[in-house]
């Protein structure tokens, strides 16, 4: 293994270990909400209201890219960046520009560790 084939891979290891933390981050405080309160939640939510059962489905499809990301890393990022513009679209249907603040807190980190994913499967890594 080369000096450059080795850096290559450190940094490689290291920019997935930042997006892999980062995306653990995002993901854990829904997470904890769909598995506590999920089920009783889903039946008082509306399809009418972007903020209802849309914005439920797509924070649902954010941790499913998350944890694809674990094994492809270029489907589980481009889920959580599409997650993370799909959240900011659905807060902002549903509430225009109030709620843009929260809805930034939680799409930022998302799109940051999808984008982190698929750098590292970008080509940039390859020998």
């Amino acid at each position: 293994m080369t000096a450059t084939h080795r850096t290559d891979y450190d940094l490689k290891r290291v920019i997935r270990g930042m997006a892999l933390a980062l995306g653990l981050l995002a993901n854990v405080p829904f997470l904890l909400f769909l598995l506590e309160w999920g089920s009783r939640a889903w039946p008082q939510l509306s399809w009418s209201n972007p903020q209802g059962k849309p914005l439920f489905i797509v924070m649902t499809l954010a941790i499913l890219g998350y944890a694809l990301a674990w094994r492809w890393l270029k489907v589980g990022g481009v889920l959580a960046v599409s997650s993370a513009i799909a959240l900011c679209a659905l807060v902002y249907l549903g509430a225009g520009s109030s709620l843009m603040p929260a809805a930034l807190v939680i799409s930022i980190p998302l799109c940051v560790a999808g984008l982190l994913f698929l750098v590292c499967d970008s080509k940039a890594f390859e020998t």
